[in-house]
């Protein structure tokens, strides 16, 4: 759907954040009218309640790449 936007609002860009995940995240990425995506795959409930900040920044890191 955010394909067929682009022709149609040429001027907006969008960030998903409903339902991204790490597997489809990059597919996003590369429609030129979206500018970011969010997921909590970032910040997995288990890890932030075992406080694994290393495996946090390693998934940061990991999103950050994807473009």
């Amino acid at each position: 759907m955010l394909a067929d936007f682009a022709s149609i609002f040429s001027e907006v860009l969008f960030v998903p954040i409903g339902k991204v995940g790490r597997a489809d995240a990059g597919e996003y990425l590369a429609l030129k009218n979206v500018l970011a995506v969010g997921g909590s795959w970032v910040t997995p409930p288990d890890r932030v309640a075992a406080r694994d900040w290393d495996a946090i920044r390693e998934l940061a890191g990991v999103a950050a790449g994807l473009r």
